[in-house]
């Protein structure tokens, strides 16, 4: 890790991409995949997992930062499978 990040998050200026990466290898054994628009998005919705007593990896649930609201409304909308998108 770089800089003065979040314990468990990448920071610096790859730390988009990283965060992405990290997410998507973890996404073929997911029983869910919750698409938000950035790593911000990311780590506050793990945070808010976690103190409302939620264990996301132990539900096999990743959250994926996809690196803008465009690429969150082009994943949903070329999706091959049955996806639920909101706005």
């Amino acid at each position: 890790m770089r800089g003065s990040g979040i314990d468990g998050y990448v920071s610096g200026p790859t730390a988009a991409t990283a965060a992405s990466a990290r997410a998507l290898d973890k996404a073929d054994r997911a029983r869910a995949i919750f698409l938000v628009e950035g790593i911000s998005d990311q780590i506050a919705v793990e945070t808010l997992a976690r103190r409302l007593g939620g264990d996301l990896e132990s539900e096999d649930v990743v959250v994926v930062p996809v690196g803008g609201a465009d690429a969150v409304a082009g994943s949903c909308s070329s999706s091959s499978r049955a996806t639920r998108c909101a706005r």
